[in-house]
């Protein structure tokens, strides 16, 4: 059972705050023009990008070009991570999909 917590209720599964907050980033890159511009930014070529450069945001990036896909591709990595993450036991509760829209 969760605990009451001073920001609220202490979650079940810290696992699953972690599937969580990731939709999170993805609903704010998807509608922030903001953060998508910090994204793009982030991945322009200059002095910090070297050939062998290749990190999460690059990827990000290059899904930003296909908005529909984005939640599978995120559900995606987390039945490929997950796995290797978390208990079996926990990982038969989890949510790996996009949560429910409120």
């Amino acid at each position: 059972m969760a605990q009451q917590g001073a920001a609220g209720p202490v979650p079940v599964y810290w696992s699953q705050v972690l599937v969580d907050v990731s939709y999170e980033y993805t609903t704010g890159i998807l509608d922030d023009p903001v953060l998508r511009a910090a994204v793009r930014l982030s991945i322009e070529p200059g002095p910090h990008l070297t050939q062998e450069s290749y990190s999460g945001v690059q990827l990000l990036a290059l899904a930003l070009e296909e908005r529909d896909q984005l939640y599978g591709q995120v559900a995606g990595m987390w039945r490929l991570q997950m796995p290797g993450l978390a208990r079996p036991t926990v990982l038969g509760r989890l949510r790996l999909g996009r949560p429910p829209q409120t």
